[in-house]
């Protein structure tokens, strides 16, 4: 959550979750995100070569989508203009809705 301004704790502002609820036009749940979900990826075939996308992207598939049986949504969030070393600081958050669908 967004944190108040002067203020060090939580603002109760749910970015990510009002994000994508804004996004499916739906409200939007979230569970607890699995870090061994995350995984790395190959995203070249999505972008030409040197424009837009690192050649290595993160992805977080969740316990119902990692069967390939399930039908699941995809989120795009753009990050840093790096290759993945660590996650973005709102990741796991965004993961938890995906965990949730």
């Amino acid at each position: 959550s967004t944190a108040k301004t002067n203020s060090s704790g939580p603002g109760g502002y749910d970015g990510p979750g009002d994000c994508l609820g804004f996004t499916f036009n739906s409200p939007m749940t979230a569970a607890v995100s699995k870090n061994a979900n995350w995984k790395v990826f190959d995203q070249t075939e999505f972008t030409e070569a040197g424009i837009g996308f690192q050649e290595k992207g993160w992805i977080y598939i969740s316990e119902a989508c990692s069967n390939y049986q399930a039908h699941c949504k995809l989120v795009v969030r753009p990050d840093a203009c790096m290759p993945p070393s660590e996650l973005a600081v709102d990741a796991s958050r965004f993961a938890d809705y995906a965990e949730a669908s």
